[in-house]
């Protein structure tokens, strides 16, 4: 593979995620039992209110929406770290943290599908989840993408930077 095979690799990883982070949030994300009606979650508002929700008592909630600062960190650390000076390196190790928060992000996104109630009102009634929708399964695939997407990246890397080796030793 060739260093600008790499770049086009390097870009498709964040942007693929994101892409399908972006349409997720047209989506409904899960329907649950409300206080008086069904309850509909509508994406963007799970993505806006998710900071805000541990403060209504709704901590395990909170702990699932902390899966976006997780995975956008990855994203940071990942663009910041293949930058391509850093990669003309010889001595070029990726750094952990990139693998630890896009997989924590994963699990913490991925953890939610096997709840069977959330926090439906800020006195702590549970209300059942009545079905996850085409929003949550998104945003799920799409950190998921992303964390499949960097082990590939540095699977290729490695193979590039060995070849790169190899060659300058020739």
């Amino acid at each position: 593979m060739q260093e600008k095979n790499l770049t086009y690799l390097r870009l498709f990883v964040v942007l693929l995620p994101l892409l399908l982070f972006l349409i997720s949030l047209t989506q409904v994300a899960f329907t649950n039992e409300g206080t008086d009606e069904i309850a509909v979650n509508q994406s963007y508002l799970v993505l806006l209110g998710g900071p805000f929700i541990i403060l209504g008592g709704a901590t395990f909630e909170w702990l699932t929406w902390m899966a976006n600062p997780l995975a956008l960190c990855a994203i940071i650390l990942f663009l910041t770290t293949t930058r391509a000076k850093k990669l003309s390196s010889p001595t070029f190790i990726p750094n952990d943290w990139i693998f630890i928060l896009s997989i924590g992000a994963t699990v913490t996104a991925w953890q939610f599908s096997l709840w069977k109630e959330v926090m439906k009102s800020e006195s702590g009634s549970m209300g059942d989840i009545l079905s996850l929708n085409a929003g949550y399964w998104l945003w799920a695939i799409s950190i998921l993408l992303l964390a499949l997407g960097i082990i590939v990246y540095f699977i290729f890397l490695r193979k590039f930077l060995a070849n790169k080796a190899k060659t300058l030793k020739d």
